[in-house]
């Protein structure tokens, strides 16, 4: 999904190209609001809109959007959900600066914390 609609036409003009169409949505919407919307399980979430950049007013806003989506789709995950956040290893913690400090008070551990963060709940099971 993308709130975009330039780039969901392009995302969609290479999914209708592929085989893929029948399992592969693209969505032109806001994230926090899809995803507040969204009624079934989740599995796996790669978090990564909202562009952060060197304005520090521009990396709250992002932190905060990346919180406001986990927020949105948290009662959708289940005990063997993965999140995925990228551009975390940045100036002021990156994107996933506030949304991994409010899972890891919520029973989430971090199993990756590099460039990307990956975050299980700690009864996570292989």
């Amino acid at each position: 999904m993308d709130i975009s609609e330039k780039s969901v036409a392009k995302s969609q003009e290479k999914i209708n190209s592929q085989s893929v169409n029948e399992v592969v949505q693209i969505h032109h919407s806001d994230s926090v609001a899809f995803l507040g919307d969204f009624e079934e399980q989740v599995d796996f979430i790669y978090l990564d809109s909202y562009d952060y950049d060197d304005d520090p007013e521009v990396q709250i806003k992002s932190q905060v959007h990346h919180l406001n989506e986990f927020v949105a789709i948290e009662d959708n995950l289940h005990d063997n959900s993965i999140v995925l956040i990228d551009d975390c290893d940045l100036p002021n913690g990156g994107k996933g600066k506030l949304v991994a400090a409010y899972m890891l008070k919520k029973e989430w551990k971090i199993l990756l914390n590099e460039y990307q963060i990956l975050l299980v709940r700690k009864n996570f099971s292989f």
